[in-house]
């Protein structure tokens, strides 16, 4: 093949690529594999724009010009089918606007971890004693004294916000067990914080989380755990597909299960209660996306307390 031959095969895939490159694309879930149907070499079949006869090759040489099966009348993407790409819109819920929840953590005096960047800090399951307790118009702010290892006696102070009703039982005097982690900014990096509080019986009394990563504190939130579901909510753009500059957004879906069975799911900015193993857990997703864009990903926040049984 020549030079010349190069070039003019370069033509229509430079065309194409012009062609099938939207600003916005709302019909791929973000990190999503191929639907059912796809061939072995990633493309899928069921995109409505590529079938098998092609929307602009049909056997009696239809112009392509002419509105492809993958596009509206206007031009713009034909609206999504969750039979292609995995989503259950009508399980996509609307934002429960009270459904708010947020997790801050002052270590105090606290040591740094060594050799972490951003700076981190931790306490994996210090014994604590309550010195004061906050609780009302939706605010919780904890003070506690802790000790782990040879850090005796160390101020530790726990601030949690969500719906107004969301009320804490603990006092002043008891003798609660923490596992804390908080985490600072870096160069594209947005810092964070979870972490449990646990009584005397070592039973789950209030946790929270506002970070990046849902499950983080995992191995600390016995009898529950927790997994992202995210094939409800299709992506949507932000502020609009009309703009070039665009972002996706997806809502996603928290499934919190007891080691005794039960589990339930709440989407983003949702609140449900979890009745197990003799126990009521009241729980709030503040929020559960995952953005797409430059240094963007996902983001959580979400608080579990103990309640009484009604």
């Amino acid at each position: 093949m020549n030079f010349f031959t190069r070039i003019s095969l370069s033509i229509p895939a430079i065309v194409l690529v012009a062609l099938v490159a939207p600003g916005c694309v709302l019909h791929t879930k973000v990190g999503a594999n191929p639907v059912d149907g796809s061939d072995t070499d990633g493309s899928s079949s069921s995109d409505p724009g590529e079938t098998e006869t092609g929307a602009g090759e049909t056997e009696t040489g239809a112009s392509e010009t002419e509105t492809s099966a993958g596009e509206t009348e206007t031009g713009g993407p034909a609206p999504t089918d969750s039979a292609t790409t995995g989503f259950s819109p009508s399980a996509c819920e609307a934002p429960d606007p009270a459904a708010q929840a947020s997790v801050t953590i002052d270590f105090g005096d606290w040591p740094i971890d060594v050799d972490t960047y951003p700076e981190e800090k931790h306490i994996s399951a210090g014994d604590c004693a309550v010195q004061s307790v906050a609780d009302g118009g939706g605010t919780i702010d904890i003070a506690l004294r802790c000790s782990e290892g040879e850090l005796v006696d160390m101020p530790i102070a726990l601030r949690v916000t969500g719906p107004a009703d969301f009320i804490v039982e603990v006092v002043v005097g008891d003798a609660v067990e923490l596992a804390a982690f908080w985490k600072g900014d870096g160069i594209d990096i947005v810092g964070g914080s979870w972490f449990t509080l646990r009584g005397a019986n070592k039973s789950l009394l209030l946790a929270g989380l506002d970070l990046d990563v849902a499950d983080r504190p995992q191995a600390n939130l016995a009898p529950l755990t927790i997994e992202v579901d995210d094939n409800i909510c299709e992506p949507l753009c932000e502020p609009d597909c009309a703009n070039p500059n665009a972002d996706l957004v997806e809502r996603l879906g928290l499934v919190f299960t007891h080691e005794g069975g039960p589990s339930f799911e709440l989407l983003d900015e949702n609140r449900g209660q979890l009745l197990a193993g003799g126990e009521r857990y009241d729980i709030v997703v503040g929020q559960a996306e995952i953005w797409t864009c430059i240094n963007c990903g996902p983001r959580y926040r979400w608080i579990v307390r103990q309640a009484d049984q009604e």
